[in-house]
């Protein structure tokens, strides 16, 4: 079981929140002081954060497929370990002082 399309996501993700906040501050900058540059940046800003969500959807379903299969793994051993279980059952009962369990065995003196 892996987490690195997670790792990934995650990484994607940490980026478009940061171009998120750099946006929020061209804007801010382009609505106080209206200009071509400033305009610009924003524009700039925008499509950096277009591309990345289209990188974040892919990523986020990459992530998902590998859950999925990160699931079916642990059920699948999960189910192996009940067949082993099934098959080999733990011992109950008293144990033997003398190392010898046979009932069947009687003393003789």
């Amino acid at each position: 079981m892996s987490n690195e399309k997670l790792l990934a996501y995650k990484e994607l993700y940490s980026k478009y929140i940061d171009y998120a906040v750099i946006l929020h501050n061209y804007h801010y900058t382009f609505l106080n002081h209206m200009g071509l540059e400033t305009g610009k940046t924003v524009r700039s800003a925008l499509k950096h954060m277009i591309r990345l969500e289209r990188q974040l959807q892919k990523a986020s379903w990459e992530a998902y497929d590998e859950h999925r299969e990160n699931l079916r793994e642990q059920k699948r051993l999960k189910k192996q370990a009940q067949e082993y279980r099934k098959l080999h059952p733990l011992k109950r009962g008293r144990k033997p002082k003398n190392g010898n369990n046979n009932s069947t065995t009687s003393k003789t003196v």
